[in-house]
């Protein structure tokens, strides 16, 4: 029980430093940026995505640089040099009680010990963490399964394709009421819904809407918001965070179809009202059109 406890409340000291005070610094400055932004609504929507992206990023980074620290601390321990940022000290003692009649000593523990309860939170986190990152592989699994159900023809027609070599996306109809989606990074695959395949309007906006996630990469970006939702699964502004880029990055997508396309802002905003009662579908994966009734009026 002894090494047991040891070992948590190790644990907990070094989460604490490594881990808990830089989230908690991290949660200071995302707080002050999300509020900022939500307040200035002047800002370009895609000034508003890439700003919220960044700063979900830096979560990881961060903590990812205080490990580094940690382990660069380690490494030049003999010497006098410190990198320490926060420490907890332990204000309760572990107490040995030795009995008169036994040789053996009775170690009774802390349970409130604060670097103990921090090792358990710690320990709780990262189960859950991994357990989310397991729903995250296998929705990318389902994604997989549906990419060798799907027939697939490349992209040719150069005027849908404006900046996108020929043949390197793959366009493919679904039977299933999915809103239209992108996924893949090398080879680009659309998927759309097969009602819309007659419509020749509603279609070449649908494409010209998921040619431009895939001008911008956003599908990777929405590969790694998805790991960094997973593993901060706890933290409720990193759900805000990932909301609010999905509202942005659908509203800039829209902005930069309509300003390089002669597509009437009418016809588009009817297009998405169709869309609305679609399923989202693979939203960890893929990069759909996200239509969501909440949303809809900021989007047309």
């Amino acid at each position: 029980m002894k090494n047991f406890f040891d070992l948590i409340q190790r644990l907990g000291s070094s989460s604490a430093d490594i881990i808990w005070f830089p989230l908690l610094i991290w949660t200071c400055v995302a707080t002050f940026i999300f509020l900022l932004l939500r307040f200035n609504k002047s800002v370009n929507p895609l000034y508003q995505y890439h700003i919220r992206v960044a700063t979900l990023f830096a979560l990881p980074m961060g903590l990812l640089s205080a490990i580094l620290l940690q382990v660069f601390n380690n490494f030049y321990s003999s010497s006098n040099f410190s990198t320490s940022v926060f420490v907890v000290e332990n204000p309760l003692p572990v107490v040995y009680s030795v009995p008169l009649s036994s040789g053996s000593a009775e170690y009774s523990i802390p349970w409130m010990e604060i670097n103990f309860l921090i090792g358990l939170v710690s320990i709780l986190v990262l189960i859950v963490a991994a357990l989310m990152m397991v729903r995250l592989i296998y929705s990318y699994f389902q994604l997989k399964k549906l990419h060798q159900q799907l027939n697939r023809e490349p992209l040719t027609n150069t005027n849908l394709s404006s900046g996108i070599k020929d043949g390197s996306v793959s366009i493919a109809f679904h039977d299933h009421p999915l809103v239209p989606f992108t996924f893949g990074w090398a080879s680009p695959i659309i998927v759309l819904p097969e009602k819309i395949k007659e419509d020749s309007t509603k279609l070449n906006m649908a494409i010209q809407h998921e040619l431009v996630h895939i001008r911008r990469g956003d599908y990777l970006l929405q590969l790694a918001l998805s790991v960094i939702e997973s593993v901060f699964w706890f933290h409720p502004l990193v759900k805000i965070g990932a909301t609010e880029i999905e509202i942005y990055r659908e509203i800039s997508c829209d902005q930069e179809v309509l300003n390089t396309s002669d597509i009437h802002p009418k016809k588009y905003a009817n297009m998405l009202l169709e869309l609305v009662p679609l399923n989202k579908g693979y939203g960890s994966f893929a990069v759909n059109m996200a239509v969501k009734q909440s949303t809809l009026k900021q989007r047309i």
